[in-house]
């Protein structure tokens, strides 16, 4: 036996300085995509043909009217909140899709509280692996500037009765003082 009693400790020094910064960095970037995401103005989706939804930003809650958590445990939600006369249009788009290929297509849904909303969806991506088709794509609503357009369009045909029936000339000409319209009086 050793006459001399030490006791030892041992241990292992590692500079992990370097794995700190990286993963302050990362968390750094990811709240940066976050704050990108949750600011844009519309969802962002990664869709699925055969799984449905698999992930949908924040925002798709004040387009739809469904939580997240209502699109997890029904991922075809979304696409059963497509109005009727609108699928058909949707099912031939995706039945068309092409590798890398872009869409842009307006329809409408129902939401959750049953009011009736217009969206732009955007794909931005596009993978087929064998049966599946995954779509990584911005749905946004424009119910807003479909209102303003069906009023402007009202707006005109209301011009165009008015003109139209008048006894007294209307004509219109461009900049280039060309000719451009001339109401029925005028043709008399």
């Amino acid at each position: 036996p050793n006459p001399i009693n030490r006791n030892f400790i041992h241990g292992i020094i590692q500079d992990i300085t370097e794995k700190e910064f990286t993963k302050n960095e990362l968390i750094e970037k990811e709240n940066k995509y976050k704050r990108l995401v949750d600011n844009i103005p519309g969802a962002l989706y990664i869709f699925s043909n055969k799984r449905g939804g698999i992930y949908y930003s924040n925002r798709v809650e004040s387009i739809l009217g469904y939580s997240l958590t209502d699109l997890q445990e029904n991922p075809f939600l979304w696409q059963q909140s497509i109005l009727d006369e609108d699928k058909l249009k949707i099912r031939e788009l995706t039945n068309n899709l092409k590798q890398d290929r872009e869409f842009e297509v307006e329809y409408q849904i129902r939401t959750k509280s049953g009011e009736l909303k217009w969206i732009l969806d955007r794909s931005t991506h596009i993978k087929i692996q064998e049966d599946e088709i995954i779509i990584e794509g911005l749905a946004m609503d424009i119910t807003e500037r479909k209102q303003f357009e069906e009023a402007l369009r009202k707006n005109e045909e209301q011009f165009r009765s008015l003109a139209e029936n008048s006894t007294d000339y209307i004509m219109r000409y461009d900049r280039e003082c060309r000719h451009i319209y001339a109401n029925s009086a005028c043709l008399k």
